[in-house]
């Protein structure tokens, strides 16, 4: 993985922090048909700030041998992010329409 300054390390830090703090906190969604799809939305963005740890990114490194597999990765990880936050705002924006 590219080295990056300590602030934004820390800003990865606190972010995954945070992120996992809701989605935890969510877990009772989960039981709740309407409050499902903003779950997934933070299950998406968990596991991308999981990935965008350094040391995550340097095991991906190591354990498959390719030097720069850990920034495919983040960069798979950040599309699949930008894909759940996308779905989730058309349903939203479909929720308020009757069909």
């Amino acid at each position: 993985m590219l080295e990056a300054p300590d602030l934004v390390e820390q800003a990865r830090g606190v972010l995954l922090l945070v992120v996992w703090s809701v989605l935890i906190l969510r877990i009772p969604a989960l039981w709740h048909p309407r409050r499902r799809p903003v779950w997934y939305v933070l299950v998406a963005l968990a596991l991308g700030s999981l990935v965008i740890q350094a040391p995550v990114g340097q095991w991906i490194d190591r354990t498959t041998g390719i030097a720069e597999a850990g920034e495919l990765a983040v960069a798979l990880v950040a599309l699949t992010d930008f894909a759940a936050v996308w779905w989730f705002a058309i349903r939203l924006h479909t929720a308020g329409y009757s069909k």
